[in-house]
């Protein structure tokens, strides 16, 4: 999936570190914190995405390293152990049609940025055109309320 795919509320599956894949929400960068928004790598590429986990950890993951919440893999990322509350909870998030903007007041949890590890799992090529929707629609949201 391109990068430009990805929009706000879209539940998706992250590679961050050394986790396994994780259950994430795309995330408004009108939202986030101003510790968060100092953590926005210079890969303009990133996309901010909040963890399903119980500290709401927020990250901002290149397309490389986000798949899908439907992908291929998912059936094989959902078995592992460590993850499971945190399907359960982006289940929910997706069944009962839940938007970030209602559930979330600002992005709880502390600041990480984008991970420069190899991924062996990858299964799609990601775009690596221009700036992605999200982050566009990230910066327009934050420069309406900035001026």
């Amino acid at each position: 999936m391109s990068s430009s795919s990805y929009k706000v509320n879209d539940v998706v599956w992250v590679r961050y570190g050394d986790y396994p894949w994780w259950p994430s929400v795309v995330f408004p960068l009108h939202m986030a914190t101003a510790e968060h928004k100092q953590a926005r790598p210079r890969d303009k590429r990133a996309i901010m995405v909040r963890f399903f986990d119980p500290d709401g950890s927020v990250a901002w993951p290149t397309p490389r390293d986000l798949r899908p919440w439907n992908c291929k893999k998912a059936e094989k990322y959902k078995k592992n152990k460590e993850v499971r509350s945190s399907v359960r909870e982006a289940e929910a998030f997706i069944r009962d049609g839940k938007k970030v903007e209602d559930e979330y007041k600002e992005a709880a949890g502390p600041s990480a940025s984008s991970s420069d590890e190899d991924d062996d799992d990858s299964e799609e090529d990601s775009d690596d055109g221009d700036q992605n929707d999200v982050n566009k629609e990230q910066d327009h949201k934050q420069t309406e309320e900035d001026g």
